[in-house]
């Protein structure tokens, strides 16, 4: 189907975009959706962009002052940042969110240092020019083989034979390795150097890169360095490198920072690794932290309560930050995010006429996309009505006015025009009595 920009589009209206989105998603052509890591997008009404529903919500100050930051850091000769915003699904970038620029020139490279084989072979070679034309250094492929040419076997290990590559050697390749693997970060400085001693001599004697690898990703450091490596396979889904592991690690951190939530969510091993095996975006989680931060500084305590006694198992335990960037405990965030509308809606609701809503009937006007201000308005003028005049049986509940009001159920609605019907009526030149949970109160209004 040919794609008709709607700038005005909105859930319902007929659906005109893109089959799938600007990353391969399949999009509901129903209704212009599709779900993500648990959070539902909606179609922006332009190209194949698409926005979570709600809305992306607003640049916090925190994440201005990181754009601050990043844009005053000094560019490269060629011009570029040493950091790259991260984009949205709509095209758009998410504010203060950043993960390394692989285009940014960082320096001509140190030259290595290295030393010779038994056959006096150096054990760094001249490799390729860089873009600023400054020399390189790569791993002599013939360092440490042994003399002549290996016909028997030509793809055998270059790096190391039985007698002829050093202690030294070995540890200086080894520290590549394991510098590629893990990065560059102090913190687990003394395990890589554990690692290094015990692999060392794997190498000497003559071991490949392959093994020496396959070796480390087998070791108890790897699995406490990189938990959600695991439970990505358990899982079935697709291995990523621990280049790109270490770079959502760098994004998680980076959200979390710039939110001022505390050092045991913006380090965490173990949080991260369940974000990575939950398959969760570094857009994602800043939606995510989002929800945290409101739930964790900015929440409506009425709201809190609400929350409180419809879904008890958010608030288990008083750890709702926890909850909102577990992916197991939130695996649906769209869920989580009409829960806290529905919450929302039934404070609302209390405010207007003095009651609050049942469960169903929150989630019902949730469903329906009803807004607290037009609960504020129409069920306002309908506060009388859930109180009790003399000779009624029953006042009207909140919940009824609500589903009466805006035509949820056709019992319901007919039942408050006959209430309305009835007091116009039986005030119609004279006045009634009106009884509450207080007792009898003397003249009472239709309403």
């Amino acid at each position: 189907m040919a794609v008709v920009d709607n700038p005005d589009f909105k859930l319902g209206d007929e659906y005109t975009g893109p089959a799938r989105g600007s990353r391969g998603e399949v999009i509901n052509q129903k209704d212009g959706t599709f779900v993500e890591g648990g959070v539902r997008y909606v179609w922006t009404g332009k190209d194949n962009n698409f926005a979570p529903e709600g809305g992306w919500g607003a640049t916090t100050d925190a994440q201005a002052a990181e754009d601050a930051r990043v844009k005053g850091l000094a560019k490269d000769q060629f011009g570029v940042s040493p950091f790259e915003r991260v984009e949205r699904a709509d095209g758009s970038f998410a504010p203060g969110v950043y993960s390394a620029n692989d285009e940014y020139y960082g320096g001509a490279q140190v030259k290595p240092v290295g030393g010779t084989d038994t056959q006096g072979r150096p054990e760094y070679i001249d490799g390729p020019l860089d873009r600023a034309d400054n020399p390189t250094w790569v791993i002599n492929p013939d360092y440490g083989k042994a003399k002549g040419v290996n016909t028997v076997n030509p793809n055998a290990n270059p790096y190391a034979s039985n007698s002829n590559l050093s202690g030294t050697s070995a540890k200086t390749i080894l520290s590549k390795l394991i510098r590629d693997m893990f990065g560059n970060s102090p913190k687990y400085s003394s395990e890589i150097a554990g690692v290094t001693t015990q692999l060392q001599a794997l190498m000497v004697d003559g071991a490949s890169e392959l093994e020496v690898t396959q070796t480390i990703r087998e070791s108890d450091f790897y699995k406490k360095r990189f938990p959600g490596m695991e439970a990505r396979a358990m899982a079935g889904m697709s291995a990523i490198s621990e280049a790109d592991y270490i770079g959502l690690e760098d994004s998680y951190r980076n959200a979390m920072r710039i939110s001022g939530l505390s050092e045991e969510f913006a380090d965490n091993d173990a949080l991260y690794g369940d974000l990575i095996a939950g398959d969760v975006s570094a857009a994602e989680l800043q939606t995510r932290v989002a929800l945290a931060e409101t739930a964790a500084n900015g929440s409506d305590p009425a709201i809190l309560a609400q929350i409180e006694e419809f879904y008890p198992e958010m608030l288990e335990g008083n750890r709702l930050v926890e909850y909102y960037l577990d992916p197991e405990g939130a695996v649906n965030l769209y869920e989580e995010q009409r829960r806290q509308r529905a919450a929302g809606l039934s404070v609302s609701t209390l405010r207007a006429v003095g009651q609050g809503l049942n469960l169903g009937m929150a989630e019902a006007l949730e469903r329906e996309n009803i807004q607290s201000r037009e609960i504020q308005s129409r069920l306002g003028q309908r506060k009388g009505l859930t109180d009790r005049l003399l000779g009624e049986e029953a006042a009207l509940t909140a919940s009824e006015i609500a589903s009466g009001e805006f035509g949820l159920e056709a019992e319901q609605a007919t039942k408050l025009r006959r209430r309305r019907e009835e007091r116009v009526a039986g005030f119609s030149g004279q006045a009634g009595v009106l009884t509450t949970n207080a007792g009898i109160k003397g003249l009472g209004t239709a309403t």
